[in-house]
């Protein structure tokens, strides 16, 4: 249980890399994201509604 508390700690301590590598990688790729922001959005919405639904018929 120790080797997990490790690791754990480390990758939350860390956490911050990780997030600013994807901003990067979203800032490179801006002017596609722009061209299709409202597809995305729909995409974003439908997922989450069909989550949501999934876990509420599950629980």
């Amino acid at each position: 249980m120790e080797k997990v508390a490790d690791v754990g700690i480390f990758l939350t301590n860390d956490m911050a890399i990780f997030f600013v590598l994807a901003g990067v990688g979203l800032m490179f790729h801006l002017d596609i994201l722009a061209s299709i922001w409202g597809r995305l959005l729909i995409i974003i919405f439908i997922s989450l509604i069909t989550a949501l639904t999934l876990v509420g018929i599950i629980e």
